[in-house]
């Protein structure tokens, strides 16, 4: 009447423990990176591509929100890079920054460009950010958010658009979201593409820290974005965890039944 349970032994208990890891070492990698810059004392790339940034004005390195962080002095500071010819489907922009003002104003924080085009990141007011995209319907997307930059504190902002919606977001939060379709137009090579810190031509330069940039090819889930994987690389997801608590159940089940 009654069937016996099957008694999971250790190979298969193995396999559950793997498939646990195997879930979180991978849930976040859906997006493919294109560069990322920790500024733990260089500007080098870290995501292996070789896309390695040069230091301009006086840009210098101090104590980031992970590590060191880039330090400007909003006069001439700025990272620049040289990037392959880019054409872009989707995108993510995000990063870390603080600021030396409580009221910082029509600032850049990240360009990527050529003369023509643009994908910018910016801060209009203390309390709102713009993301800017040269080619789309509705190229320019402001976010408003409540308290303002305070200054000295680490904040985190991403831009994100996935072929027909932009969004940009900070602290993990949703402050402006807006429908955008249209092609952007390649962004040229000829000339140093990425500005980190400034506008893509020079001027309005930040004054603070930037730390932890990342762009990727894709538009990065609210879930994915750095403010909550950048803490928490290491922890498992909900999900892990009840898989490892179905894993130890079925040790200690088959331990129990060795022992009768």
């Amino acid at each position: 009447m009654f069937r016996r349970l099957k008694v999971l032994r250790p190979p298969t208990l193995g396999a559950i423990f793997a498939l646990s890891l195997g879930m979180a070492a991978g849930s976040h990698a859906n997006a493919a990176l294109l560069v990322e810059y920790n500024f733990d004392g260089n500007a080098n790339d870290s995501s292996g591509n070789g896309y390695n940034g040069s230091l301009q004005g006086d840009a210098g390195f101090a104590a980031g929100q992970f590590g060191q962080a880039l330090q400007l002095d909003g006069s001439g500071d700025v990272v620049n890079v040289a990037l392959p010819t880019q054409t872009f489907s989707a995108f993510t922009i995000e990063l870390w920054a603080n600021s030396t003002s409580s009221s910082p104003s029509n600032d850049h924080l990240i360009s990527l460009n050529d003369a023509n085009n643009f994908i910018v990141l910016w801060n209009q007011t203390s309390n709102s950010v713009s993301g800017y995209s040269t080619g789309l319907s509705n190229v320019n997307l402001v976010g408003s958010f409540s308290p303002p930059i305070v200054a000295g504190e680490w904040f985190h902002l991403a831009y994100t658009w996935d072929g027909l919606e932009k969004k940009l977001f900070k602290d993990g939060q949703l402050i402006g979201s807006t429908a955008a379709t249209g092609t952007l137009t390649p962004i040229d090579a000829s000339n140093p593409n990425l500005a980190i810190g400034a506008r893509y031509n020079g001027g309005q330069y930040w004054d603070g820290g930037i730390d932890n940039v990342r762009i990727y090819d894709h538009a990065l889930s609210q879930a994915e974005l750095g403010f909550f994987t950048d803490n928490a690389s290491s922890v498992p997801e909900p999900g892990v965890f009840a898989i490892l608590g179905l894993g130890f159940a079925a040790i200690g089940y088959a331990r129990r039944k060795r022992a009768a």
